[in-house]
């Protein structure tokens, strides 16, 4: 993981909750940054077994979208989702490049993140990924 990355983030193991706004318009999300508002980057679980990735600066109001089908197409049809991760981040561009960052690691890889297999993280930002994956299944 990128430590310029992880620098405005904080990371939470999580109970499960429930989500509403995603983001703030560009107008206010400058205002916001410097006014102490905090964004969240989470991870959902669907009902399909995928899980889904975004950032928000309300989560309960935010996985209650998704769980009423508003919150995104992918979602909306893979309900209900449930909460399995969140991280705090300072600024909506941190908050952005870390989902992105998550988006593109493997599922394996992001599981690890949401069990707080910090170790296994490791280990697989190192290209080990291939045993763990025999080892996991």
């Amino acid at each position: 993981m990128s430590k310029r990355l992880l620098s405005g983030c904080n990371s939470r193991r999580l109970r499960h909750s429930s989500v509403s706004e995603r983001f703030l318009p560009r107008s206010e999300a400058a205002g916001a940054e410097s006014s102490g508002v905090v964004f969240f980057v989470y991870i959902l679980h669907c009902a399909d077994g995928t899980l889904y990735v975004g950032f928000t600066t309300s989560l309960d109001a935010r996985v209650a979208r998704h769980n009423d089908g508003l919150g995104s197409q992918y979602t909306a049809c893979r309900r209900p989702v449930r909460l399995v991760y969140s991280e705090e981040c300072s600024t909506q561009p941190r908050a952005t490049a870390r989902e992105r960052q998550i988006k593109r690691w493997s599922a394996v890889k992001t599981r690890a993140l949401i069990e707080g297999r910090l170790d296994d993280l490791k280990q697989l930002r190192d290209g080990a990924g291939n045993s763990l994956k025999r080892l996991r299944r």
